[in-house]
C-alpha cells in the first residue's frame, strides 16, 4: 500500500472461533477506525486463505482527529454476487479481480428531514469469499477529503 495510506483490519472477535474478519479497509493517514454504537453482528462465515471472513453487519466510526472530522460507516457483507448498480461510477480495485463501484448521494436527517449530509456508496463482489460487499460512509466531509478516501479505497482487500 501506499506511504500514505494504513491499512485496517475490520474484524468481530469471538472468544470460541477467534477474529472474523469483514475487510482490510485502507484509510488515508491520519484518519482512525473507531467501534461504533453496536458490536458486528456474523451471520455466518467463509474460510479463505487460512482466514475467517464474516457475512453480516458493523457499524464504525471513521474520524480525523487533527480535522475534527468524522463519518459514519456502515458495512454490510452478504452471501452471493449482485450486479453493481448501472448509474455508478466503476473504480478499479488494484488487490481484486473485479472493479467496485462508487456513488454519491444525500440522506435526509432529523424528524422532518430538513438536515441533508453526503453520502457515499461503494459495493464490491468478492468470488473467493462468495461475498456481496457494501459500505456506506456519510458525514459532513469536504470534496477533497472523499476524493482522498477513493483514491485510498483503490487498495481495498475483501479476502
Amino acid at each position: 500500500m501506499d506511504a500514505a495510506v494504513r491499512p485496517h483490519l475490520l474484524a468481530a472477535n469471538n472468544v470460541f472461533l477467534g477474529p472474523i474478519n469483514f475487510l482490510i479497509l485502507p484509510l488515508p493517514e491520519g484518519w482512525e477506525v473507531r467501534n461504533g454504537i453496536s458490536r458486528p453482528e456474523v451471520d455466518s462465515t467463509e474460510h479463505w486463505a487460512g482466514a475467517a471472513w464474516a457475512r453480516g453487519r458493523a457499524y464504525y466510526l471513521l474520524v480525523h482527529p487533527a480535522r475534527r472530522l468524522g463519518l459514519e460507516l456502515w458495512l454490510e457483507a452478504a452471501p452471493g454476487t449482485a450486479a453493481l448498480p448501472p448509474d455508478a461510477t466503476r473504480l478499479r480495485l488494484q488487490a481484486h479481480e473485479e472493479d467496485g463501484a462508487y456513488r454519491f448521494s444525500e440522506r435526509q436527517l432529523g424528524l422532518l428531514g430538513r438536515r441533508r449530509e453526503p453520502q457515499l456508496e461503494l459495493r464490491l463482489n468478492c468470488p473467493h469469499t462468495k461475498r456481496r460487499i457494501t459500505l456506506t460512509l456519510s458525514g459532513p466531509c469536504a470534496p477533497e477529503e472523499w476524493q482522498q478516501l477513493l483514491a485510498a479505497f483503490a487498495t481495498l482487500r475483501c479476502h
